[in-house]
């Protein structure tokens, strides 16, 4: 459910960040404000597009096919 809606932009995540309270909202709020700015660093020093990713190419079926092959294995 949580995937099916919409992200939220920075300063709606702050707003609401800071409605928690007005001690733990302020802590939300910098922890936001640092986790963000760490984001952001990384994406600087290491862009998305310079590294490879995996492809993947095991269907469901296969790693269950593995995952059998394996535990009749330790069985004997």
């Amino acid at each position: 459910m949580c995937m099916k809606s919409p992200p939220y932009d920075f300063w709606t995540c702050m707003h609401r960040t800071l409605d928690v309270g007005p001690v733990a909202g302020i802590i939300f709020a910098i922890i936001l404000v640092v986790d963000c700015l760490i984001f952001m660093f990384h994406e600087w020093w290491l862009p998305e597009d310079e590294f490879d990713k995996v492809r993947m190419h095991w269907s469901p079926e296969r790693v269950q096919k593995v995952a059998d092959e394996h535990k009749s294995a330790e069985n004997f």
